[in-house]
């Protein structure tokens, strides 16, 4: 489906309204009632993006089998990449970030954050992520690297719900010493 000129939340609405239709959809078949489900991706074009339709169509058959290999009656949306991002790297990039989810395996750092004028504003600390590389070749790939790519194959809300898991099993474990981090 294609929206010309329309709104990024319009969009999602159409794309959402279509995704309930086809879930309502009952289908009888040889005395069988038979549910339907429907998986799709949404593709935001802006006015720096590809005029190359191959590049586009590759794209949103990315989200199209993100959305389907993540779980049926979704819609993953993401903005198209720009004509100079890399291929090559954006896939090397995926790999890696989708190992370092399937084995937990995202490395987090923290920071302290320390109230400069306030006295009743605690301390707190800030959670950092990095996606590790393999050991050999691949380096770390800070969050300007994986972050783009993240988004354009809908694999954000992993990496926040990850990040979220792996901090509190961090602290959960930590807070039987009496310390955080350690």
């Amino acid at each position: 489906m294609l929206i010309e000129n329309g709104t990024q939340p319009a969009a999602r609405r159409i794309a959402d309204d279509t995704l309930s239709l086809i879930r309502n959809f009952v289908l009888e078949w040889q005395g069988r009632q038979l549910q339907t489900t429907d998986s799709g991706g949404l593709l935001i074009m802006g006015k720096d993006t590809s005029a190359d339709p191959e590049q586009l169509l590759g794209q949103a058959a990315d989200l199209c089998h993100d959305a389907k290999t993540s779980g049926r009656n979704r819609v993953h949306t993401a903005h198209a990449s720009r004509p100079e991002a890399d291929d090559h790297d954006s896939n090397e990039y995926v790999g890696q970030i989708r190992k370092a989810l399937d084995n937990q395996a995202l490395i987090l750092e923290f920071q302290a954050l320390k109230p400069v004028a306030s006295v009743t504003w605690g301390d707190y600390i800030e959670i950092l992520c990095r996606v590790p590389g393999d050991g050999n070749h691949e380096l770390w790939l800070q969050p300007d690297q994986f972050l783009p790519v993240a988004e354009r194959f809908d694999l954000t809300k992993r990496l926040d719900r990850q990040v979220i898991l792996q901090t509190l099993t961090w602290v959960a474990v930590d807070l039987s010493t009496g310390r955080i981090g350690g």
